[in-house]
């Protein structure tokens, strides 16, 4: 997915064209760790957007965040990108389970809730003639998944580097996260939104209680550790993880499309896994970015077996108020 090149000025800095949207220069560290700086609603989504596009609207949205709300990282070879402030509060972590927006995976995750839900969500974002692919979901918190329990200390312990809140945003936080003490940048707490009221949920469930999950931030410090129940409500600060579409093939349960109107709209296809195919029945749910609501169209789209990963045009003429939709449906 990645190709190095080295800027002009002084070839000091290495550039990434392959790495979504936003910046491309790594301005701190390495593929394993690294830091590429701010990223604007404008660049990726904005709150509203994202909301509109995965149909999860937090009840209490963050009116702060707007501008660079973004901050976009390499964690263990991956392009992701994390909110710089929670999106909305009043959230439990079962509604974002239940939204598929926990785990980012194409299964229903380590510890599905009630109602088993596949955690395998796409959103899509065109740059120029890019079209970047991405997973939303939790960002993790612990080192494992279940957290462990200090049964002395009544909190879910780690605060290694392997886990996305300490390895990365401890190094764009102003405060000390114990050993780690090298910084990209130094956001103070109100940059972050960060406080008792503001503390993030992530995905790892506790080792000794499967209804518990823990939280980062409860006291004001991203070194801080929580519990609360999967049912309490906690604070949206949700993660997108970079898709290399050309290397992952992309099954065709459910393609999010960010857009701005809904003719002759674009969205990407890899049918390489399913070359006996003729033809994909699709589903289209439209959401009304005003009113909230959503409706159902039916299009049967023929596609070239030989054909992988190409750009296909879906024509669905209905008025620009209807901005985004979701296509899911099965081959044929």
């Amino acid at each position: 997915m990645i190709e190095l090149f080295h800027g002009s000025l002084g070839g000091l800095l290495p550039t990434y064209p392959d790495s979504g949207p936003g910046n491309k220069t790594l301005l701190f560290g390495n593929e394993q760790l690294g830091y590429f700086g701010e990223v604007t609603e404008s660049e990726l989504f904005s709150r509203q957007t994202l909301a509109n596009l995965t149909g999860f609207y937090p009840l209490t949205p963050n009116s702060a965040a707007t501008g660079k709300i973004w901050l976009k990282f390499f964690f263990k070879n991956k392009i992701i990108y994390i909110a710089k402030m929670p999106l909305g509060s009043s959230v439990t972590w079962n509604d974002v389970y239940n939204a598929g927006l926990v785990y980012g995976t194409n299964d229903n995750g380590k510890y599905p809730s009630s109602t088993p839900t596949n955690q395998f969500n796409l959103v899509s974002k065109k740059e120029g003639e890019r079209i970047w692919t991405l997973i939303p979901r939790l960002p993790t918190g612990a080192d494992t998944d279940p957290a462990p329990y200090n049964a002395s200390l009544g909190i879910p312990m780690g605060n290694t580097e392997a886990s996305e809140m300490t390895a990365l945003m401890s190094r764009v936080w102003n405060g000390l996260t114990g050993a780690i003490t090298e910084k990209w940048a130094r956001f103070l707490n109100a940059d972050l939104t960060l406080s008792n009221q503001w503390y993030t949920l992530i995905q790892e469930t506790m080792s000794n209680n499967s209804a518990n999950v823990g939280i980062v931030g409860s006291a004001d410090s991203l070194y801080s550790r929580g519990i609360i129940s999967k049912t309490s409500g906690g604070h949206y600060r949700p993660v997108l993880e970079l898709i290399d579409a050309t290397q992952k093939a992309i099954a065709p349960g459910s393609i999010l499309v960010d857009s701005t109107g809904l003719a002759d709209q674009i969205f990407m296809l890899d049918v390489r896994d399913y070359s006996d195919t003729v033809g994909l029945n699709l589903g289209v749910k439209m959401v009304h970015v005003a009113n909230q609501i959503s409706k159902d169209i039916d299009v049967t789209y023929s596609i070239d077996p030989a054909t992988a990963l190409a750009v296909k045009p879906l024509s669905v003429n209905e008025s620009t108020d209807w901005m985004s939709f979701t296509i899911s449906g099965e081959y044929i």
